[in-house]
């Protein structure tokens, strides 16, 4: 993966499990052309807003494929307080650039509708 994995979060690979990234040093990677996903994914910034000096939230809507991963790495110094997934935040997975990673995969059935999240940071 060369010096994919230092300048791009998870290497800039979209890992359905958050588990694979810290098995990418043992994995066997195999060339090959650039995936025509369809439906293509889009992510919108909806806004933010200030909750105090110290917390904001961002808002997003995302529409795409039946299975999408969603990356939380917040700057050095920053953390994700809360967001929409879940009434609590899990520990960060495998750290990057000494960043928390946090990770949801997104699985839908026939149901394509835009999904409206947020995070707090």
């Amino acid at each position: 993966l060369g010096d994919e994995c230092d300048r791009e979060l998870y290497c800039g690979i979209p890992f359905y499990q958050s588990g694979f990234h810290a098995r990418r040093n043992v994995a066997w990677w195999l060339p090959a052309e650039k995936p025509d996903l369809k439906p293509k994914v889009t992510l919108e910034f909806v806004g933010k807003t200030a909750i105090d000096a110290d917390l904001t939230r961002y808002e997003f809507v995302t529409q795409g494929p039946s299975h999408m991963s969603f990356y939380v790495s917040p700057l050095e110094g920053f953390r994700l307080y809360e967001w929409s997934f879940s009434s609590e935040v899990p520990r960060s997975g495998v750290r990057w650039r000494g960043q928390d990673v946090h990770f949801v995969n997104f699985v839908h059935g026939i149901d394509y509708s835009p999904l409206r999240f947020w995070v707090v940071i």
